[in-house]
């Protein structure tokens, strides 16, 4: 051994030198293992990606005082951080902040605007911020929400073409220090992706939301048309993927920042991953329009005893094993011509295995999906639906099924036929509605249910004339649906923005579009004509839900307001008169009163009373009658779905001051908005409306506050809010104990000149007069048949007698002192209800009025005087849907004029183009790598 190893025998030999050799040998082996390590590498090569871009940020989060992350508006996309926002409506927002030195108070401000502008609220002279004070502890992270309206705002286009000005809608926050307010964060402005007037959001919430992309790709949401010159291909929806955060998903929690949402997918989510306030926002939702479709056998087990197990469609189910046959009826329903294939019609094969699904047990309540066998159910809850389906809609072997658009389209969402068809001389094709709506593809009542009665009404004719239709768009007052004059019903057998006439080529696209069917699909498309729930959706006015102080509604109510708490200034000639009266009265009669007494020095002591005299005659002349102090007036409209206990309350409110005032406004702050009345004739006020700054303040134990509303001496502010408010219960349709048809009132309202109207399955209306229906009362329903060539006096005969609800207003000076302006007038507004709201077969409608005051709204300083009055509207029966018709026809492949555009002319390599090709998971596409 030691002639093997002479060094290690030399070295072991000296004294004191054996330890210290088996330690370096020791540390050889160690550094060996080390370099295999990567030990000789730095450790910044050692480190992941991932782990680099953490350590960068904690070093710049180390250096920077607060940290803010991107804004993102509710619902929010999984993997994106993207801002939506659709004018006209109100969003809710999510920002993170953190300090990293010191605990800070904080007021965080909000704002919205175009490019560098701040946009003001349209028909007003103000600015509104929105703003939350928080609090900032040192070193966590923390949300901060804000509710942001996103007002309407013209266009600017520029002085000078060398320097453009931007129109991009942006959104701005900035960090102030409570209380000194000063500045510590930036306000720079974040793009949002602004949603046109025709286009909403589909929502998608599950587990597995990705899975659900191949949404965005479909024809029913992004439709097709193969003119290359054309504006624009049109969009029905901008999907949004959202998966749950640490078990939460991030979705609105009020009805009234969801009305930018048409369809929300449920698939295999946990109801506990949903709050309390996000599940009643989902239920108010739906109640007023909203589509909920659940998606498959995994959601089903999640849905029992859920807070939507009431609104299902099955009571139960079982498990089961979906095949080809069981598809049968449905794929025979959809399959319709392929214009790609024109002589094949592929049939839905289940190829491999079988698809886990469920055998549905209906209730009372539900009914299945026209041409869908026993695999779709559905049932209406309010004005919305909730579709069930017994299979997977992930599943790739149905949604890649060529027909899967249109079964979505048209049967899942109920939605008016289309068709591909020729629409100009090029022959150039093009999706488009098929039948009587065609030329309305930008119609924002086509692509959602969702409706709110004080919003959706439309202006009449003779409105629109007279407050001028350029001014009412440049307010962005959708003007699509707007009413014929007349008194005839909004009812199956009227013309009203329903019928054929009046949409053939609507459209919000600022152009006309004049189609025409050409070939085999003219026949096919004319046979397709609207289903019942289309006819009624384009019934409404146009503005898909949009904040609206022009609807029809809004309108008459603003005007009844006017005139209530309004000044009415005296003519020149009154004026004139009363001059001539009291110098007459001053000078002549009192000079020869006194005079034949023999008392001329009483003249001079007679000269004060008489100007007091003519004080209280100009007084009562000119309709002072508000007096020299602050009065508010009110008139709100709620409206409820049947037995449902939650409501939806407008209140247009009148502010008169004597003496120029700063009003505050406290609300709830979930579920409830507020914002100034717009005005057309505000360019042509006094100079005095110079822009005023508005704040409305959340996280406030008030509730949200709108502060300063600045009400000018002797002038009125109007004010338009709109809270959810929640009643023990509804107003329920039953059988009496009699037997009868009858009504109870559940809620703690005491309803007055109350009226039901109902539509027969034959179209024809048939009235009840209920009157008085206290709260927790009961009435009989005795139906009349009436004719609708009678009018609207025809079937408001009852309200005519009163001077609250007749059809016109009394003179102010032809009032009894009993009938004096304590008798707020509310029948304009009830006559626009029973107008103007559609009545379609089967449903059955409440209309009446009540002196409660329901709703919180606080004014301060408190009012000297008030005075309220409420019309009631309960929607008791929603309508017959009907039967479903397919579209006309498909296109599973590039349209194939484009595909020989790109043959003759191949596009440039170094400019990008749009890709036509279907995309991945589309029908007609590649299938998806797994």
């Amino acid at each position: 051994m030691q002639r093997d190893l002479p060094f290690v025998h030399d070295v072991c030999s000296q004294p004191g030198n054996g330890c210290a050799f088996w330690w370096r040998c020791l540390s050889l082996i160690c550094l060996l293992f080390a370099t295999g390590c990567s030990g000789c590498r730095p450790e910044s090569e050692r480190l992941t990606r991932e782990e680099i871009e953490k350590r960068s940020r904690e070093s710049q989060e180390k250096r920077e005082a607060i940290v803010a992350s991107e804004l993102v508006s509710l619902p929010a996309d999984s993997d994106s951080r993207l801002l939506f926002a659709k004018p006209g409506h109100w969003f809710e927002t999510r920002q993170e902040f953190k300090s990293n030195r010191e605990d800070l108070q904080i007021l965080a401000v909000g704002s919205v605007g175009r490019g560098d502008r701040v946009t003001p609220l349209p028909g007003t002279n103000i600015l509104n911020e929105f703003t939350r004070r928080t609090s900032l502890p040192k070193g966590q992270t923390k949300s901060v929400d804000l509710q942001y309206f996103v007002p309407y705002s013209a266009i600017v286009e520029p002085e000078d073409w060398a320097q453009p000005v931007s129109n991009q809608l942006t959104f701005r926050t900035e960090l102030l220090s409570w209380p000194l307010l000063t500045p510590l964060t930036e306000r720079i402005p974040k793009p949002a992706n602004e949603l046109k007037a025709h286009e909403f959001q589909l929502l998608v919430l599950s587990p597995e939301a990705l899975a659900y992309d191949f949404l965005g790709s479909l024809d029913a949401v992004f439709w097709r048309n193969d003119d290359s010159m054309a504006d624009e291909r049109i969009r029905s929806y901008h999907v949004r993927l959202v998966k749950p955060v640490k078990n939460q998903y991030s979705l609105p929690r009020s009805m009234l920042t969801m009305t930018s949402i048409a369809v929300v997918v449920w698939d295999d989510v946990a109801a506990e991953d949903v709050s309390r306030e996000q599940q009643q926002a989902l239920i108010d939702w739906v109640h007023w329009g909203g589509q909920l479709v659940v998606s498959g056998p995994s959601s089903w087990t999640r849905l029992q005893n859920s807070f939507l197990s009431p609104y299902l469609p099955a009571d139960s189910a079982d498990s089961t094993l979906l095949e080809t046959a069981d598809f049968v009826e449905l794929s025979a329903h959809w399959e319709v011509e392929d214009r790609s294939h024109p002589k094949i019609r592929e049939s839905l094969v289940v190829q491999g295995a079988a698809i886990a699904g469920l055998n549905l047990k209906l209730n009372t309540d539900g009914a299945w999906l026209p041409g869908t066998g026993h695999l779709v159910a559905e049932r209406q809850v309010g004005r919305g639906r909730v579709v069930l389906t017994a299979f997977p809609l992930r599943e790739t072997r149905i949604n890649r099924w060529n027909y899967f658009s249109s079964f979505l389209s048209s049967g899942l969402l109920r939605r008016a036929s289309r068709a591909f068809t020729q629409y100009d001389a090029n022959q150039s094709l093009a999706q488009m509605w098929a039948g009587p709506f065609k030329g309305a593809e930008r119609d924002p009542r086509m692509h959602s249910n969702f409706r709110i009665l004080s919003r959706d009404l439309p202006l009449s004719a003779n409105t629109v004339q007279e407050l001028g239709e350029t001014r009412l768009g440049e307010l962005g007052t959708s003007l699509v649906g707007t009413t014929r004059s007349g008194s005839a019903l909004n009812t199956p057998g009227s013309t009203q923005p329903g019928d054929a006439a009046a949409v053939q080529g609507q459209g919000n696209s600022g152009r006309t579009v004049k189609p025409s069917f050409a070939g085999d699909a003219s026949a096919v498309a004319e046979e397709h004509s609207a289903s019942p729930m289309v006819d009624e959706a384009m019934r409404w006015g146009g503005g898909g839900a949009a904040w609206n102080d022009f609807s029809g509604l809004s309108h008459s109510a603003l005007t009844a307001l006017r005139s209530a708490a309004g000044i009415v200034l005296p003519t020149r000639t009154t004026i004139l008169y009363l001059l001539a009266g009291y110098l007459f009265c001053l000078v002549p009669v009192n000079w020869l009163l006194f005079r034949l007494m023999g008392r001329l020095e009483y003249a001079w002591l007679a000269a004060p009373i008489l100007a007091l005299v003519g004080v209280v005659v100009v007084t009562s002349v000119a309709r002072l009658d508000i007096g020299f102090a602050r009065r508010t007036t009110e008139i709100s409209v709620l409206e409820l779905h049947g037995s449902y206990p939650r409501g939806h309350l407008t209140q247009y409110v009148a502010l008169y001051t004597s003496l120029s005032t700063n009003y505050a406004v406290e609300l709830p702050e979930n579920g409830s908005v507020a914002l100034p009345s717009s005005d057309v004739s505000r360019t042509d006020r006094r100079a005095v409306d110079k822009i005023r700054n508005l704040r409305t303040n959340y996280g406030r134990s008030a509730g949200v506050t709108l502060e300063p509303l600045t009400v000018y001496s002797n002038s009125t502010e109007m004010l338009h809010a709109e809270q959810m408010i929640e009643f023990s219960g509804g107003i329920q349709l039953g059988k009496l104990a009699t037997g009868e048809e009858g009504l109870k009132n559940r809620s703690e309202l005491n309803l007055k000149s109350t009226q039901v109207l109902r539509c027969a399955d034959d179209g024809t209306i048939h009235s009840a007069w209920v009157g008085a229906l206290e709260s927790g009362g009961s009435a009989a329903l005795r139906f009349q048949r009436l004719s609708s060539s009678n009018g609207v006096e025809g079937f408001a005969s009852q309200w005519m007698a009163n001077p609250i609800t007749s059809a016109q207003q009394i003179s102010a000076r032809a009032k009894t002192d009993s009938e004096a302006d304590s008798e707020l007038w509310i029948g304009g507004v009830m006559l626009e209800v029973l107008r103007k709201t559609p009545l379609m077969p089967g449903q059955m409608r409440l209309i009446g009025y009540t002196d409660d005051h329901p709703g919180q709204l606080n004014i301060i300083p408190t009012q000297d005087q008030l005075d309220v009055r409420c019309v009631v509207v309960a929607h008791l029966l929603p309508q017959t849907l009907g039967p479903i018709t397919p579209d006309a026809n498909i296109q599973s492949r590039r349209i194939a004029a484009l595909d020989k555009l790109l043959q003759d002319d191949p596009p440039n390599s170094e400019e990008p183009q749009e890709d036509v090709s279907p995309s991945v998971g589309e029908p007609g596409g590649e299938p998806p790598k797994i």
